[in-house]
């Protein structure tokens, strides 16, 4: 299960914020989850994060320091730009009309899946 986030702030301060404070209630929101989704237990539930090319480095690097106290990751948040899914970058419905899109070489490849 995803849980979707969007931005286009130029400093992801909202997302950030988001992401902190569901690192800090985890557990909590994944029972949640559970209970009133009626999920499986055994279903993964990571947050998926849209966001802007040129921003993925900075919320890789925001991300970092989003650890339990033994240091391991709460999360494994999957990012995606803004520009892989838009049609901005597209000139035909099909995308047959443009280069190989290169929008995630800065995603580490855990991210990416």
């Amino acid at each position: 299960m995803f849980l979707c986030e969007v931005s286009y702030a130029q400093k992801l301060a909202a997302l950030t914020r988001r992401l902190k404070q569901w690192a800090e209630h985890w557990d909590d929101v994944h029972a949640a989850l559970k209970r009133d989704c009626n999920i499986p237990d055994d279903w993964p539930v990571r947050p998926w994060l849209f966001v802007p090319q040129a921003l993925v480095k900075c919320l890789v690097d925001k991300l970092a320091p989003i650890t339990r106290p033994d240091g391991t990751p709460v999360f494994k948040p999957r990012i995606t730009t803004l520009e892989s899914v838009q049609p901005w970058n597209f000139p035909d419905w099909n995308h047959r009309d443009c280069e190989t899109d290169k929008s995630d070489t800065d995603i580490p490849e855990a991210m990416r899946v």
